[in-house]
């Protein structure tokens, strides 16, 4: 087993708790929100979507809260995908009290043929 990348990825994971980057919108979509300068949004990157596969995958078992977390994630993804004529997800999801997990403006709705998605 390898400690020290076990001792690091679980650093990684307090940083997003210790800088509050986990938010539920008003309709209770879990998501990980932007930061920028120190300061949290209402939006988050397309890419932030692999991080639920990410907290999974490191939990311990099924009741793990990071299981949850990377559960209720993948959730918002998929629900974003849902939500778009072609089934894809837009680059930035936005979370405010009229839209939960769209596409805003021009460049969020947009898709950039990435191949990793």
């Amino acid at each position: 087993r390898d400690t020290k990348a076990r001792e690091l990825y679980d650093k990684s994971l307090a940083s997003f708790e210790k800088l509050g980057l986990f938010k539920t919108s008003e309709q209770g979509t879990f998501y990980v929100a932007d930061s920028n300068s120190g300061s949290t949004g209402r939006s988050m990157d397309h890419l932030a979507c692999f991080a639920g596969g990410m907290f999974a995958l490191g939990a311990t078992d099924k009741h793990d809260i990071w299981f949850e977390r990377g559960k209720m994630l993948t959730q918002t993804c998929r629900k974003s995908y849902a939500q778009t004529e072609t089934q894809l997800g837009p680059e930035k999801l936005v979370f405010t009290n009229q839209v939960d997990a769209v596409g805003q403006g021009h460049f969020d709705r947009r898709y950039l043929l990435r191949p990793e998605t």
